[in-house]
């Protein structure tokens, strides 16, 4: 994490958007845990990553997407040439740590769950300074206006679809050998941690 954002002992909070999602918090983190969506969901995120340059990687309780940016200007502006990167850590059970391309910027999720079919979440998005600048304040605008509540429709839809008639129980997982960002191991993972968890 320091490796990723040294100036984290220095940052300070700037937002935060709480909502009560109506979906079950194991879903939310499972949407976290790919990007498999990212495409076609999050096409201001998907347009600062390299898809090509962006892998998850496993590490026991945590996982970490990484993955190179390049400027946009649907959400993340910076220069170009500019060694930048997402770095995006999942920590058990469920809370979300991520470092973004903009230097002294990080969000944090953090789940609480309400009941099986609700789970409060806090945004928190964070800034090194305390005076923020218009280009802060419009991401902060474009993190709740477009990117939360895209995400935000994701899970609640699949929290619907666990519903219907035609679901089954058991959805399939598509992971690839090489560990990238659009695979799904990452929810593989979870799921190996929750059963561990149930076997115990």
């Amino acid at each position: 994490m320091l490796e990723a954002c040294p100036e984290v002992h220095d940052l300070k909070l700037a937002a935060r958007f709480t909502t009560h999602t109506s979906a079950n918090w194991k879903n939310i983190v499972d949407n976290y845990l790919e990007c498999y969506h990212c495409g076609p969901a999050h096409p201001g995120f998907s347009d600062s990553v390299q898809v090509d340059r962006y892998w998850h990687t496993m590490h026991g309780n945590w996982t970490l997407q990484y993955g190179f940016a390049k400027p946009s200007e649907q959400s993340f502006k910076f220069e170009e040439g500019t060694d930048a990167a997402f770095h995006g850590f999942w920590l058990w059970p469920c809370t979300m740590l991520n470092v973004t391309p903009i230097k002294g910027m990080m969000t944090v999720i953090y789940e609480f769950p309400v009941d099986s079919e609700t789970t409060l979440q806090n945004y928190d998005i964070y800034f090194t300074n305390e005076e923020l600048t218009d280009e802060q304040k419009s991401l902060i605008e474009w993190y709740r206006d477009v990117f939360r509540p895209e995400d935000l429709r994701l899970v609640e839809s699949v929290q619907k679809g666990l519903k219907s008639r035609g679901y089954r129980g058991q959805g399939r997982i598509m992971a690839d050998s090489s560990g990238s960002g659009i695979s799904e191991h990452g929810i593989a993972h979870f799921h190996n941690l929750l059963a561990q968890v149930f076997k115990d």
